[in-house]
């Protein structure tokens, strides 16, 4: 069993989550007949999910306290999509929170104990694309940022940047983003000049420490780091579309402001890089999945 993280609600479709906005959410659910599970229920898998569960978890502990929700670290990975789906498979979560679909790989293991998945996509979420802060570059197509990760395109003066090597980092393979990809063999796709890191944690450390570096992962989690740059996107170069509202807050005037998650635009479809995130998936195999859907 891997160690406890803390307790909280996890899914809420669609919403942007202000602590104003949050309140108000949880708030109403005191007054909604809802069938909430009762119990002791444990959870894991995307990071994408942290900067959302620290606002919501302490509420909705307050609006029902009969729920009780615990985010489980693994302890011999990171945390990510693939451990926790493999935790839940090892039946150590009742749901786990990921960015990618169940692998047929996945699925098959699963039949293999007599049991399927059920997968409830819970909100949208926008995929960030963040460099060295020193960087100066408009932004990236989502072309141009394909030709970077298979190694095509290796320095960024070939991209109107200055003349120095680009370093890219990704996670580990099993646990890598797709969606930059037309097709799912990410692993297989990328240049020889990608460099893993255990974690997003320590991929944002090594962009912040790397003159020409890059790196990219859920908005929500890396467009309000004040370590790195986040960087617009566009289909063309004629139509970057910014992960964040407004102006750019510069790393010198983090953490006294941070750059906001530009939630309207992955909405809208506006922004180049969405997909139907953070979904809620489980085994269909004991009481549990009858009660967690009712709830979401």
């Amino acid at each position: 069993m891997g160690s406890f993280g803390g307790c909280g609600l996890v899914d809420i479709e669609r919403q942007v989550f202000s602590a104003e906005n949050s309140h108000n959410t949880f708030a109403s659910l005191r007054s909604q007949t809802v069938d909430v599970p009762v119990g002791s229920f444990n959870y894991g898998g995307s990071p994408a999910w942290a900067p959302i569960r620290q606002i919501v978890d302490s509420q909705i502990q307050a609006v029902r306290p009969e729920l009780q929700l615990c985010y489980v670290q693994p302890t011999n990975a990171s945390p990510g999509d693939s451990s926790g789906i493999r935790m839940l498979l090892d039946r150590q979560l009742d749901f786990v929170h990921s960015t990618r679909p169940i692998t047929e790989q996945e699925q098959a293991r699963a039949r293999q104990q007599g049991f399927s998945f059920r997968e409830y996509p819970v909100t949208v979420d926008g995929v960030a694309v963040v460099v060295n802060p020193s960087l100066d570059l408009p932004g990236l197509t989502v072309d141009q940022l394909r030709q970077i990760y298979t190694g095509e395109i290796t320095n960024w003066s070939k991209l109107g940047g200055a003349d120095i090597p680009i370093v890219p980092f990704a996670l580990p393979a099993e646990d890598v983003d797709p969606v930059i990809f037309a097709a799912d063999s990410q692993q297989e796709l990328f240049g020889e000049n990608v460099q893993y890191a255990y974690s997003t944690t320590e991929a944002l450390r090594r962009v912040s420490e790397t003159p020409g570096s890059i790196y990219y992962a859920s908005a929500r989690t890396v467009v309000p780091q004040c370590s790195v740059k986040p960087l617009p996107l566009g289909q063309s170069s004629d139509r970057f579309v910014a992960p964040y509202h407004n102006s750019l807050v510069p790393p010198q005037q983090c953490p006294r402001s941070r750059n906001e998650v530009n939630t309207e635009a992955f909405e809208d479809g506006s922004y180049p890089l969405t997909r139907k995130s953070l979904r809620k998936t489980e085994l269909g195999h004991s009481r549990r999945e009858k009660l967690m859907p009712n709830f979401y």
